[in-house]
């Protein structure tokens, strides 16, 4: 179970890297350097993923030494492959990771019902489409 911010997103991302996604040849992950992917043919596929907090509230009422707090946020993969490829091969890894996250509690971390955006061209060489997971997890302070 998290305790803190930090121990969610460790535990949301080590999760994201204990996945194999066949269909996905490159991962940038939040606070990292972007490398140049426009000229590398091999890769027709990468994600950008990014764990965002969203909400937290109290979830228990009375005695005030030991509280109950609900903590709500939102694991984002953008998905990116090359114009003209049609979005199989994006729907394809958006299916893949929807499925490795769906309906899983992974130490005390929630997942939720992901849903998928095509937010369409985004450059002259990549297309986008979002995946969207919610999650919670609960703390327990004194």
């Amino acid at each position: 179970m998290p305790t803190d911010f930090f121990d969610a997103e460790r535990i949301i991302t080590e999760r994201w890297q204990a996945q194999t996604f066949a269909s996905i040849d490159a991962e940038l992950y939040d606070n990292t350097t972007e490398p140049d992917l426009e000229a590398n043919d091999s890769v027709q596929v990468y994600a950008r993923v990014t764990v965002i907090p969203v909400d937290s509230t109290q979830a228990s009422l009375g005695d005030s030494t030991s509280r109950h707090e609900r903590h709500v946020g939102l694991l984002e993969v953008q998905l990116f492959g090359r114009r003209g490829q049609w979005t199989k091969p994006l729907l394809d890894a958006a299916d893949a990771v929807s499925a490795a996250f769906r309906g899983v509690t992974d130490n005390g971390v929630i997942f939720e019902t992901p849903q998928i955006v095509k937010l369409g061209a985004r450059s002259q060489t990549w297309y986008q489409l979002n995946v969207t997971i919610p999650y919670r997890w609960d703390g327990y302070y004194t």
